[in-house]
């Protein structure tokens, strides 16, 4: 026989597997995999704006490849401990604790956001079809806030090479690419979830925390 589905179950699952809803998942889904891979790369470009690059014939060894992707020296993983760049992000944070620019609670939470990742891009069917799961957008907003505490530390170490002082420039005044970049995704999201439409309605945004 047929399972018996009732006719709440039945709406939520319409609503779950119409095309808006499931256009905002997968949207959503990329949105958290796109600025944790901002959030990752600033975390590695932290370390390396106080370790001195490898000099080789002369000339610093560049840490960004052509492609844009972070290439870390032999200095970099000395220093970081790390024998494999698979080992990065988890020994970039552990040597932001000792320099207490993270405390303890805030590395496991960055680890949290890094795991959550994972299960993000390897489960997205299942975030398109369960019923119980959903993007979390606490977590989204999260990454965003990392990204701006992380990259702020940063310019403002930044700037004390040039000026021994960065006295009198606010936070707000600090706005790194990745956080503009962050910002712009989200509000994109925000513009094209307006115009998806479903039987429950409009789906969240991130800016609204669960």
């Amino acid at each position: 026989p047929e399972p018996i589905v009732d006719d709440i179950t039945r709406a939520r699952i319409e609503n779950k597997l119409s095309h808006g809803e499931v256009a905002a998942t997968l949207f959503m889904g990329a949105l958290y995999l796109s600025v944790f891979e901002l959030l990752k790369t600033e975390v590695l470009m932290c370390p390396a704006a106080l370790i001195i690059p490898d000099v080789v014939e002369g000339k610093m060894v560049p840490r960004f490849g052509a492609d844009g992707r972070f290439r870390p020296d032999k200095r970099y993983m000395s220093e970081l401990k790390v024998s494999t760049p698979r080992q990065l992000y988890r020994h970039a944070l552990r040597w932001l604790c000792d320099r207490e620019v993270l405390d303890s609670n805030q590395v496991e939470e960055l680890l949290d956001l890094e795991k959550y990742r994972h299960t993000v891009a390897h489960e997205l069917p299942r975030f398109v079809v369960d019923l119980t799961k959903a993007v979390d957008t606490s977590r989204y907003l999260r990454l965003g806030h990392y990204l701006a505490l992380l990259g702020r530390w940063r310019v403002r170490l930044e700037m004390n090479y040039d000026d021994d002082s960065n006295e009198g420039v606010a936070d707000d005044d600090i706005v790194t690419v990745p956080m503009s970049l962050c910002a712009h995704l989200t509000a994109t999201f925000g513009k094209v979830a307006d115009t998806m439409t479903s039987a429950a309605g409009k789906p969240e945004h991130p800016s609204q925390s669960r």
